[in-house]
């Protein structure tokens, strides 16, 4: 299986549910850009998408265990 790094299966999950809401907020609105949610949203998402991975895997590189931490 490849590997990917944390960031990219963010956004891959970030753009899944945006996909699957319509591009739609739970509250209505429309769903910002990746680019736009800022650090602490993104490490949310990245944080996420790494635990769903680390579960059906058991495997991702150490070299990405930094990327993983999340907003400081």
């Amino acid at each position: 299986m490849a590997q990917h790094s944390p960031s990219d299966l963010g956004t891959t999950a970030y753009l899944a549910y945006s996909e699957a809401t319509g591009g739609i907020t739970h509250d209505g609105r429309p769903m910002p850009a990746w680019e736009d949610l800022g650090e602490t949203v993104q490490g949310a998402w990245i944080a996420a998408a790494v635990a769903v991975a680390e579960h059906s895997t058991g495997d991702l590189s150490a070299a990405d265990e930094g990327e993983q931490e999340g907003p400081r």
